[in-house]
């Protein structure tokens, strides 16, 4: 059996890392037009916003229980896995 170890290790890893990208980090609500990665200032105003930043290093934009936008590209798998080796998950 131990030479599938290194395969079910790797398939652990990929599922930990997929259900770990998917988690967010951070949660806010504002008005601010001044943040380092908005390219859309004009959506607050509307209104405030709320921001919620993920694991995968995406950040989406909510307005009135919608999603107006999503910020960034997703990190790749190999990526997620490299990251969650140093982060206390």
């Amino acid at each position: 059996m131990t030479q599938y170890k290194k395969k079910v290790d790797l398939q652990r890893a990929i599922l930990k890392a997929e259900a770990w990208g998917k988690e967010p980090y951070s949660i806010e609500t504002h008005r601010l037009k001044s943040n380092d990665y908005d390219t859309r200032p004009e959506d607050t105003d509307r209104g405030y916003v709320t921001d919620t930043r993920y694991n995968n290093g995406t950040i989406v934009r909510e307005q009135f229980g919608k999603v107006i936008h999503v910020f960034g590209k997703p990190l790749s798998l190999e990526q997620l896995i490299e990251k969650i080796k140093y982060e206390k998950v």
